[in-house]
């Protein structure tokens, strides 16, 4: 049975090894070349290719072919050595020539993963978002510098640590109702995820940060690891918070007359500073026509005209909402609508226009009996003359 067995796997496993090595570099050739790799090869196809003879044909004495003539005995015979002492030698050349062709291939994976990580690092060194690479269990395996001045962490401190320690400083994954977890959420939803979270610092300094994470899939389309960025809007919540104050004061300062105003003929209207409107008093829901709770959100564009289409003439007196600083932070309108008193000027005007026309009519037809008279005058004086001249000659004739 042992012989049989180092007939069957120990020579044509020993010769295919050698062959599949040779077979191999020729097939990867181009990607080997220069890499020293092609004496090591050859030299372990050599080794499994001797160790097939010595390990696979010189097998101990049987009662069949070929192992009858061809065997142990035989060969410490013709050569005066053991077959053990060429086993051995030939397994040390192929520990040798494995050893440094893996020896070879790990530094050439190493000079690239060198390489990778440092063009990785030159790409998103001008990134000002902090980046990481995550696992699915959470496990940082490599975060950019922007990251590192986010939590005052240095790289060994934060690879192979986990997300949540480095950015939230706690010991368990990020839950709702506080912080959701991205990752868990991309997990869920298979697809992109951005929430905004408050992460610590090593100092324990706040920062109010956009968290997005994006899955990394394998060539089957597993997801196998997540890209993690998070872009620091602090200086934007701080300024979000502080005119959410400023307009929270603003309202309860408002408040104070909201007696006035919501008994106010007038009407008001007060927005943010995007013109979003936050208060209307009833006035506003009466001219316009639309409830408050419709109007809240909405732009001045609302005040066009009316809900049910109808436009109207507005007398508007409109001033900004300042801060302590002087920083505008909304706007209040106080509106009257002259529709009415415009409609009535309209017509006035109309009323007195055909007046004037009427007025203009009778003065002149006034002025036309004048001369008609005037007229009639300079006939009968020419008449008397005449009259005159025809007596006057009728005497002369006698």
């Amino acid at each position: 049975l042992i012989v049989l067995t180092r007939y069957l796997f120990g020579f044509t496993g020993a010769l295919m090894t050698a062959i599949g090595l040779v077979n191999y570099y020729r097939l990867e050739s181009a990607d080997l070349e220069g890499t020293g790799t092609k004496a090591y090869f050859y030299s372990a196809a050599f080794c499994f290719a001797a160790y097939s003879i010595f390990g696979g044909l010189v097998v101990p004495r049987a009662n069949f072919f070929p192992a009858s003539i061809f065997n142990t005995a035989t060969f410490l015979a013709l050569t005066g050595i053991p077959v053990q002492v060429f086993r051995a030698l030939v397994a040390l050349g192929m520990a040798f020539s494995i050893w440094k062709v893996l020896s070879i291939f790990n530094r050439e994976i190493t000079a690239e993963l060198f390489e990778s990580k440092r063009l990785m690092e030159d790409v998103t060194q001008g990134i000002t978002e902090g980046i990481m690479l995550l696992t699915k269990d959470f496990r940082i395996i490599w975060a950019n510098k922007a990251l590192m001045r986010q939590t005052g962490c240095r790289a060994e401190d934060i690879v192979g640590n986990y997300c949540y320690k480095v950015t939230h400083r706690r010991d368990s994954p990020c839950e709702a109702p506080n912080d959701l977890c991205p990752v868990a959420e991309a997990v869920k939803t298979d697809k992109p995820v951005t929430l905004r979270h408050t992460h610590f610092d090593k100092e324990g300094g706040r920062h109010f940060v956009d968290v997005s994470v994006y899955p990394i899939r394998d060539a089957k389309g597993e997801i196998v690891e997540y890209v993690h960025v998070s872009r620091d809007v602090t200086p934007q919540v701080l300024l979000e918070e502080k005119y959410k104050t400023t307009v929270d004061a603003a309202m309860v300062e408002l408040s104070k007359y909201k007696f006035g105003l919501e008994k106010s003929g007038e009407i008001v209207i007060m927005t943010d500073k995007d013109g979003k409107i936050i208060y209307v008093n009833p006035s506003f829901e009466r001219v316009y026509g639309y409830a408050r709770d419709e109007a809240m959100g909405q732009t001045r564009e609302l005040t066009k005209k009316t809900k049910d289409g109808r436009l109207l003439t507005i007398e508007s007196s409109d001033n900004p909402i300042l801060d302590e600083k002087g920083m505008t932070v909304g706007f209040l309108s106080i509106q009257r609508d002259i529709t009415e008193r415009k409609n009535l000027e309209g017509k006035l005007t109309d009323k007195i226009k055909e007046l004037e026309s009427f007025y203009n009519l009778a003065v002149g037809r006034e002025l036309k009996m004048a001369e008609l008279e005037k007229e009639m005058e300079g006939q009968k004086e020419r008449l008397a003359w005449l009259d005159k001249e025809i007596a006057r000659l009728r005497g002369d004739s006698k």
